[in-house]
Formats: C-alpha cells, structure tokens, sequence
C-alpha cells in the first residue's frame, strides 16, 4: 500500500478483524487449526462488512462508516481485555462493573457517532494512524507464527520425556490384563469424608468384598481438573507450575496437549493395548465423544474475551433459567446440564465395552463428572428438578454434595459388579478422584484427599503404598503389573489458584 492508499483508504474496518483473529492464533498457535480461525474470520468479516454497509447509509461517507464500524467491532472484540485490565489497575473501586462499564462505552460510542455525524473536517491522519497501527501489529503477529512454528513440539510445562528417550518394554513373561480406569470428579476420600462432614462412606466396605484395595491416605498432586489429570497420565509433575501458584488460562491450554500425548497411553499403546477414549478430554488419535468444558477449546481459545462470550458467561444462569432466551439459544437448560447425559452415555459406554471380546489388551479410560456438581439426583437415585440444580450452582454446599454420593455409589457398585462379573474377574479396575471436594473448604489437606482404590486380578498390592499420590500411581501400578522399574517420586501437594 502506497502512503496515498493508506491516507485516504479506510483499510482498517476489514485489518481489525483480521488482527483479532491473527493474534488469537498467535497466542494459541498450536492448538487451533488453520481451517477453524479461517471460518472465525469469515464471520467476523461478514458481520463488520454489514455494520460497514449499515454506517453507509446513514453517513454517506465511507471514511466516516469505517470508523463508526471499527469503534463497534473493537468494543466487541476488545471488551474482555478492557474488564480485566479496569478490574486489575483502575485507581476507580468498581469501573470494571457492568453496571458502569456498559452505561461508558454506550455514551463513548454515541458521542462519537454524533461527532462523525456533524464533522466535515477530513480525517485523513487518523486514517492513515489507524492503516499503519493494524499493519504493525499484523506484521509482529506474522513474526510470533513464523517464531513458534519453528519451535513446533516444544511445550514447557513438562518435562516428562523418560519414556521417550528410553523405550519400555512389557517383558512376553507378563499378562496384559484389560484395564479400565475410571476418574469420579471431586471424589473425595472416605477420611476426609469422616473429619470434614461426619460421613461415614459405605462404598468402602462393598469395595473391600470385591476384593479392592483401598489407598485410604491418598491425595492429588492438584486441586484442579486438568492439571491433576495431565500429572497423572503424564506420572510426572508440571515442572513449571509451583507451589501455591496462581494460573492463567495458557497454562489451562497447555494442558491441552499433555492429556492428549500423556505417557500411560503411549506406554500401554507401544505395547500392544488398544485404547477407549471415554473422558472428556481428547486423546491422540482417540478424541472425546463428548463435549467437554474443562478446558477452552479451538476458536473459543479466540472469543472467550469478547462482549458476547463474557455476557454469556458471567449470567449464563440467567439466559438458562429464562425459557425464552433458552429456546432462542437452542439449549434446554443450564449448560451444567449437559454434564447428565454425558455421564449416563459415558458410564453405558464403559458397560457396553467390558462385553466385548477382543484379542488385544485395552485401556478404557472414563472420566464421570460425579459426584462434583450439578447434583442430578437424591440419595435414592430420584431426578432433582432443574430449577433447583440451576439455583444450587449459585451457592454451592456440602449438604448437597453428601447428599449426591448415595447415588453415587449406589452407580459405582453397579458398575464393579457388572464389569467383574462381565470380564470374569480378570481385568484391573481402578477408580480414582482427580482431587478431593473443593467447595467451603480452604487449601488444607482435605482439598487434594481423594478417592483411590484398585483391583488386581492377582490380588498384589505390595507396591500402592498408602499415602500415594496421584503422579505416583501409574508409577507403581506398571511396576506391579508389567515388572517395570520407575522410581516413586517425592508425594507432594500444590494448590492452584486463578489469575
């Protein structure tokens, strides 16, 4: 573009969303692919040409469409950005609120339309301001791509290459049982369930006449989901993650692709196992059947700051309990609610799968997002009301989580019966809490005792020690299992907390 060009063509109504969109990608280069961010930009796009279009009309001026356009486009892709950084460093108490922040943009937004709508004065220099500003960042965004693509493979949040580098082998001696794996989100340990609540968990007797073992003093290494989950299945800790650390949502993303390329699974699929994805999380070649919330995925990665996804996000409850905006957004319910059919169809699907007969040995991995809340139903399996689980997420309490784990475990001695009686007995069992309950309790002990307990065809627990931790886990269970030789790390505990 010639200095003319840029002086008297408004080329950054069209530069800024492809900016937002280029910088998205450039943050989370990786983990989006090519074709998602070209869909975003379509969209973005289509929408700021007709807002252009729109202006147009009412200014008959392209210059003047273009920048109304792009003040509407900018409040939209930047609001995000804007309340956190009023929330953080505004020297004004509460400039951050919608109740402030909303009624302020509107009254900039309508002084500038007014100001457009009266001015004759050209606005040729902050044209070309706006033309060579949106050119600069899209030129330092192109660089960050070109800089990590050729650091493509590198991910600092671990360093858990041990296996990589030294190939394990399960020696032709060691029978390679099926193994199914299970995750009950926030379960917590039946100790922890005793000192905190005076709840005495009878899952713990059914477990011991199934012939379980039970790791009664167990803890997660991590108080949140995907981080305890890519400790576990990685057997390593996030070496860049630190005591009483606070996280920010790249190192949720970075857990992406931990989970997804984790140790145990390229352990036991090196070694002849056949895998079943039934978590939430996707896995490599292995992705989720479900959706999950966990972790932002794809574009969301990209539009999570804008106006409408923290709208949505932040009276999500609202839109959900309203039938109309419920209708019109084309979901039943508050979106917590998905998480019911998940875990039925996950916890069916397990079933289905320990009918199978297959010459290979496989994993099956399940993650059940219970007894963590929504609490979908009462001690006696009966389905609670919608509007009262809609009402519950807004205060969260422990009367209602003990409640749940009747029907809970009541799922669970299902589930064992069935499998064993399914398999003859002869795969290995495990059922694990990613970390213990969270809700009215501080970063003490209780936050990370979780529920541990496993069964082994040959009855040999020697090696799951007591007070084990979750990184320790896969550990010990493959040494027992396939005689391998990895070392127990030191058992440790990190509270986590959001940025």
């Amino acid at each position: 573009m010639t200095a003319q060009l840029l002086k008297n063509k408004p080329w950054f109504v069209l530069l800024l969303p492809l900016f937002f969109v280029l910088h998205g990608y450039a943050e989370h280069y990786s983990f989006i692919g090519i074709q998602d961010i070209a869909y975003l930009l379509i969209v973005y796009c289509i929408a700021t040409a007709m807002l252009y279009l729109l202006f147009r009309l009412i200014f008959r001026n392209n210059t003047k469409a273009a920048i109304m356009t792009t003040a509407l486009m900018a409040v939209y892709f930047f609001y995000g950005a804007l309340f956190d950084f009023l929330k953080t460093h505004s020297p004004i108490k509460g400039l951050h609120k919608y109740s402030v922040l909303v009624p302020l943009i509107l009254i900039a937004l309508i002084t500038l339309f007014i100001f457009l709508k009266k001015s004759a004065k050209p606005i040729t220099r902050f044209v070309f301001f706006l033309n060579v500003l949106l050119l600069i960042y899209l030129c330092v965004d192109l660089a960050t791509i070109g800089w990590k693509a050729m650091r493509i493979g590198n991910n600092d949040m671990a360093n858990y290459g041990f296996a990589r580098n030294n190939e394990r082998h399960i020696p032709d001696s060691c029978k390679k049982p099926d193994i199914y794996y299970f995750i009950f989100d926030e379960y917590t340990s039946s100790r922890s369930l005793k000192e905190k609540f005076n709840y005495h968990n009878d899952l713990d007797s059914f477990l011991l006449s199934r012939d379980f073992h039970i790791q009664t003093n167990s803890v997660s290494n991590y108080n949140y989901t995907p981080f305890s989950v890519a400790a576990t299945l990685n057997m390593q800790y996030l070496t860049t993650i630190d005591s009483n650390a606070k996280v920010n949502r790249v190192d949720y993303l970075n857990c992406n692709p931990l989970i997804r390329e984790n140790e145990v699974v390229r352990f036991l699929g090196m070694n002849g196992y056949e895998i079943v994805n039934l978590s939430v999380f996707d896995l490599a070649g292995h992705p989720s059947i479900v959706q999950q919330s966990f972790l932002p995925l794809k574009t969301k990665m990209i539009t999570e700051g804008t106006l409408w996804a923290r709208v949505y996000r932040d009276f999500e409850w609202y839109f959900f309990s309203n039938k109309l905006l419920a209708r019109l957004l084309g979901k039943p319910a508050y979106a917590y609610l998905e998480h019911r059919e998940n875990n039925e169809k996950l916890y069916q699907e397990a079933i289905r799968q320990s009918t199978i007969k297959n010459p290979a040995p496989r994993f099956i991995y399940t993650h059940l997002y219970m007894p963590h809340m929504p609490f979908f139903f009462d001690r006696f399996g009966n389905q609670r009301a919608d509007s009262l689980i809609i009402e519950e997420a807004k205060t969260l309490s422990a009367e209602n989580y003990i409640e749940y784990l009747p029907y809970v475990n009541n799922k669970i001695r299902k589930l064992i019966d069935t499998l064993q009686h399914n398999t003859g007995s002869s795969a290995v069992i495990i059922l694990q809490g990613d970390h213990g309950f969270r809700t009215g309790v501080n970063n003490g002990i209780d936050v990370f005792r979780n529920l541990n307990t496993t069964y082994f065809p040959d009855g040999n627990y020697s090696k799951l020690y007591d007070s084990m931790s979750n990184v320790n886990y896969f550990r010990a269970t493959f040494n027992t299992l396939y005689h391998q030789q990895y070392p127990m790390l030191k058992d440790s505990t990190i509270f986590l907390s959001d940025k």
